[in-house]
């Protein structure tokens, strides 16, 4: 029989201490700090996409100035160069084409220079008229505009003729009248048969 109980109950006990002050806790797993940080870092970037950006530094600007100077004087530069290539063609152009043909002379019949009219004679008024216009037609070389048609018209003109159109013509040689046909309708006016069908038929009868 053992005869040290209280000794081996002692042992136990300790060892069951001993057990106790070594047995691990469990682990716990704790992730609330993450979380806020976490939380915290989507709010920032929430609040950064919806604020508008503010303009670069002056460095930046003072880049993108330079950048813009550069572009526009590389434009100006080229159109500069564009207009000096158009300018060189058009005066190339210039040079390398042909003469113009010459007016080809009047051809027709050669009629001469219109009789002067006085107004003395009534009668010659009408034919004075088709042999004026008979030159200006067959020679439009001579009369390139209404002026040139007037000018001729008022040169062959003498006498009270003359002094009826003489207030129409100003100091620079220009006649104030709209072409030819107010011209002549101003000497039919003036000098024109009354009664065409009157002097016709007694011409007729003198015939």
């Amino acid at each position: 029989m053992c005869s040290h109980p209280a000794a081996i109950a002692d042992l136990r006990n300790q060892i069951t201490i001993l057990q106790a002050q070594t047995q691990t806790p469990p682990l716990v797993c704790d992730h609330a700090d993450y979380e806020t940080r976490l939380t915290t870092l989507r709010n920032e970037l929430e609040v950064a996409r919806q604020t508008p950006r503010t303009a670069g530094t002056d460095k930046d600007l003072r880049r993108e100035l330079d950048d813009m100077t550069r572009d526009a004087r590389e434009a100006s530069e080229e159109g500069r160069n564009l207009r000096m290539q158009l300018a060189n063609a058009l005066s190339l152009a210039v040079r390398v084409a042909p003469p113009a043909p010459d007016q080809p002379e009047d051809r027709g019949q050669k009629f001469p220079d219109c009789p002067d009219f006085s107004g003395s004679d009534r009668t010659q008024l009408r034919g004075w008229i088709a042999q004026l216009r008979m030159v200006i037609r067959h020679t439009p070389s001579r009369f390139p505009d209404e002026q040139a048609n007037m000018r001729y018209a008022f040169n062959r003109l003498s006498g009270i003729a003359l002094k009826q159109i003489l207030p129409h013509v100003h100091d620079n040689g220009e006649i104030g009248l709209e072409d030819l046909p107010a011209f002549i309708q101003l000497l039919e006016a003036a000098f024109g048969d009354p009664d065409r069908v009157a002097t016709a038929e007694r011409n007729m009868k003198e015939i």
